[in-house]
């Protein structure tokens, strides 16, 4: 079987299963797999993909509550920093600052200096990744992510030595939007170094148990390896 016959094999399997997550974050759910249709949809030039992602970003937006986790993983940092993706790349276009007003005020509440878990998945690594993908887009002054807040981000950061997906210290990446005055141009990705690390056979890879997200192996992340995220 060819990586060219596993693709729209796993496009089928993910549009047949995606409303049946009950997740709609990023790394287990819902948000992931429509950042992988939005990318097959621009790899085979079918606008019905991109329909489908439409309607799947509106479950996702629908789905999230008071009670969504605040975590990179399975809740509203991963989500805002998908949609944060999905407008640098031109997937969908909006106002920045109205689309992500709520998520802003929620993440905002959390007090980075008492955060003890250090992952990407669960913790700062994970809130640094979308406080630094808000900054780096933005158009005005961020009343939730104000540069005290980002110090004391920044801080934490330093001072617990966390580094991103790609090894670099995300003291240093959050540090730039501040003394930058213009907007980074390159969008900070955990996303695609957790992607170019998953691994399968082609023979086993709809014959093993695998999760449908990004994280483990998921069918969503092999997709969007193959999509060329």
């Amino acid at each position: 079987m060819t990586s060219n016959s596993i693709l729209p094999r796993l496009a089928r399997y993910l549009m047949l299963y995606a409303s049946g997550s009950d997740s709609p974050g990023l790394l287990d759910g819902k948000m992931g797999i429509t950042l992988f249709f939005y990318h097959y949809s621009r790899t085979t030039d079918d606008k019905l993909y991109a329909r489908f992602a439409d309607c799947l970003l509106d479950e996702v937006l629908d789905e999230i509550s008071r009670e969504t986790p605040l975590w990179f993983s399975n809740g509203l940092c991963g989500i805002g920093w998908g949609i944060e993706y999905l407008l640098r790349s031109g997937f969908v276009k909006a106002d920045p600052d109205r689309v992500f007003e709520d998520l802003d005020r929620r993440i905002a509440e959390w007090d980075v200096r008492r955060i003890t878990d250090c992952s990407l998945e669960t913790g700062l690594a994970g809130v640094a990744a979308y406080v630094i993908g808000r900054r780096q887009n933005r158009r005005t002054e961020n009343p939730f992510f104000s540069d005290d807040y980002c110090n004391d981000l920044i801080k934490t950061l330093y001072f617990n030595e966390i580094k991103g997906t790609d090894g670099t210290l995300l003291s240093e990446i959050l540090s730039k939007t501040i003394t930058d005055n213009d907007s980074i141009s390159d969008f900070y990705n955990p996303v695609s170094h957790l992607v170019a690390g998953i691994k399968w056979t082609e023979k086993k890879l709809f014959s093993e148990f695998r999760h449908i997200g990004i994280e483990n192996n998921g069918f969503t992340g092999a997709g969007l390896k193959l999509a060329n995220f």
